[in-house]
This record gives C-alpha cells, structure tokens and sequence, in this order.
C-alpha cells in the first residue's frame, strides 16, 4: 500500500540509514556519499510515498515535478526487503497515479548501469512504450570508488496508457 511518506518519517529514516556501506543498495545511492533522508515539506515540487505492507514500510518511491513542463523526474526508488510483489505493485501504483491522478504527462528516470533494477527497468520500459533516451558515459561515482555509466529513461502518459490497457 502506498502511503504519504511524512506519515512514515521516522521509520523511513532509520531504513535509509540502514542502507549505507550496503553493497546491495550501492546503485541507489547514486552517489560517493550518503545523505540523512529529507522529507519534503509541500507536494508542489516533490511527491514522496512509503511503501506499506501490514505496517511495516518495505520501500519509498519519491520523485520531483517540473510544473511547467508536467514532467516527474529524479524517481528514487528503494525497495528495502525481498517483498518485490508488494513493492512493484506499489511502483506500478505509483506510475499509474503520476499519470491519472495527478495528470503529468511524461516520466523521466535513469539507472547507473550495472544496476540489477536495470534489467527491470528496461523490461518495464519495453512494456509500456517508453524509450531509452541514451546513455551518459562515466557519469557517476559510487561509494566503491569506481565511474559508472547512467542510462537515462521517458515514458509518456499517452503511450503507458495505450499500452496499460492491454496488461
């Protein structure tokens, strides 16, 4: 179940703190560092949800909103345990909301290559009509010292919904 995520702060804190030094969530990162988890204090700009399953929050699914442009873009997405089915169910709800609820016309995302969400989201892609915009060549360091490629992702809402229908 998809929550706001300022009702879940303090249980949303203490698991993204829980992922630093984790080799499993290096790709999430997207970064050399790690930064406390910052909730938003307004919808205008960023939409932030935690992923609820009987009252313990398996994930966080958090993008920003270009108004004028009606885009989302800068997806985080973390899935904090093994539940993949409750947790993909809640980013296809996510998704789905981005597009029919709050009416944005187009999803932006990237993924560091090497990512194992990267097969997913190349899948996910695939499915729903989307595009692999391209890719940026040695664009990001990660805490294992290393520069990795970053792929860059759109969807737009016309396309998900053309293809959703037949799912």
């Amino acid at each position: 179940m998809l929550a706001p995520a300022n009702l879940y702060d303090t249980e949303l804190a203490y698991a993204f703190k829980k992922t630093w030094y984790k080799n499993q969530y290096m790709f999430y990162n997207n970064g050399c560092y790690y930064e406390e988890y910052e909730v938003f204090t307004n919808t205008y700009d960023n939409h932030q949800f935690a992923s609820v399953s009987y009252g313990e929050v398996i994930g966080y699914i958090g993008y920003s909103v270009d108004r004028a442009a009606n885009v989302a873009f800068d997806f985080n997405i973390i899935n904090f345990t093994d539940d993949s089915m409750v947790f993909g169910a809640d980013l296809l709800q996510a998704v789905d909301d981005v597009f029919n609820k709050f009416n944005i016309d187009k999803i932006e995302f990237s993924v560091v290559v090497g990512n194992p969400a990267e097969v997913m989201y190349d899948e996910f892609i695939r499915m729903f009509g989307g595009r692999v915009v391209g890719t940026y060549k040695k664009h990001t360091k990660l805490v294992d010292g290393r520069v990795y490629d970053m792929k860059m992702y759109e969807l737009f809402k016309r396309d998900y919904n053309k293809r959703r229908r037949k799912t």
